[in-house]
């Protein structure tokens, strides 16, 4: 069984519900940051993607 002094280091080294909380809301955080940053990504290779076709159109134009 458990005693008083068990259970204290318990609560010691174990995270609370506050601590869970805290953990949670930072990886919440650190989720939509990633979300951000894919949305960015994403939006520089469609501008990649542009910018290779105009070029593809440059260099046929020039090759003919």
């Amino acid at each position: 069984m458990l005693d008083a002094q068990d259970i204290q280091k318990l609560t010691e080294i174990l995270a609370t519900k506050d601590d869970i909380k805290v953990i949670d809301s930072r990886l919440l955080n650190l989720e939509t940051q990633f979300v951000q940053f894919d949305k960015k990504i994403t939006h520089l290779d469609d501008r990649l993607t542009v910018l290779e076709e105009k070029q593809d159109k440059v260099i046929d134009i020039l090759t003919r």
